[in-house]
Order: structure tokens, then sequence, then C-alpha cells
């Protein structure tokens, strides 16, 4: 599940927005091999604050933005929270596009993808709609 759990804004316009990212492993199998990929768009910075304890293993920068990758494994039950912080690089009124996260995990010897929601911010509401 992705998240904006808090928007910061001032004069109107968005400022900051804290992005929580859900993952459950509802098995009784431990997955392997688990990689978190989630998109920035090129419109918004990263903004580390000490609150976020675990950091991507990698970012990288692409045309449309950064990448951000975690890897980690998940033990049967397991549920990890990721969070991050995000500013746009201009003052925004109105609506912000987070698009979705994917995860690509290994069960049974299959590698598997799953994907969230993609998340729709406003200077007065959060929508969270099911990516197709």
């Amino acid at each position: 599940i992705k998240r904006a759990e808090f928007v910061k804004t001032q004069e109107g316009a968005i400022t900051e927005i804290d992005i929580r990212l859900t993952i459950e492993n509802k098995s009784m199998t431990e997955l392997r091999n688990v990689t978190l990929i989630d998109h920035v768009p090129a419109l918004m910075q990263l903004v580390w604050k000490p609150k976020h304890t675990f950091r991507p293993k990698k970012i990288t920068a692409v045309p449309h933005g950064h990448v951000m990758y975690w890897n980690f494994d998940l033990t049967p039950q397991e549920e990890r929270i990721l969070t991050y912080t995000v500013a746009p690089k201009l003052s925004v009124i109105g609506e912000l596009h987070l698009p979705s996260a994917a995860l690509k995990y290994v069960y049974d010897r299959h590698e598997l993808k799953a994907h969230s929601n993609d998340v729709y911010v406003t200077n007065l509401r959060m929508d969270e709609k099911a990516s197709e």
C-alpha cells in the first residue's frame, strides 16, 4: 500500500509530502530477494529526515525523475514500513500524481511482481487509486 501520510502546505501550495509504503508478507513462507522499486517524479525532490530509518539501497536518476530501490527478505507474516519525504521543486496548487510502487520477490522458486496503488495529492485532500 502506498499512502501520503502528511501533506505540508504554505499559502495554499503543497510544500512537502510524507510517503509511506507498507509491505506485508501474508504467507507462511519467507519471501526472499524482495526488491521494492518506487519512482519520484522529476517535479519532486527527495528530502531525507532522521525518521527515515530504512533508506533505499540505490537511487538512480532517470529522465523523468529518480528511481529508488530497496532490497530485503520478509519472514512469514512480517510487515515492513518504509517512509520518505518529497518536496515539489515548484509551487503546486492543485493535484499531484505519485505513481505506483513495484515489488519483485521470489516465492516458491518463482519470481513474482506486485504493484501498489497510485496516490493523488491535493492541498485539500489525499486520494489513493488502484493502479491498472
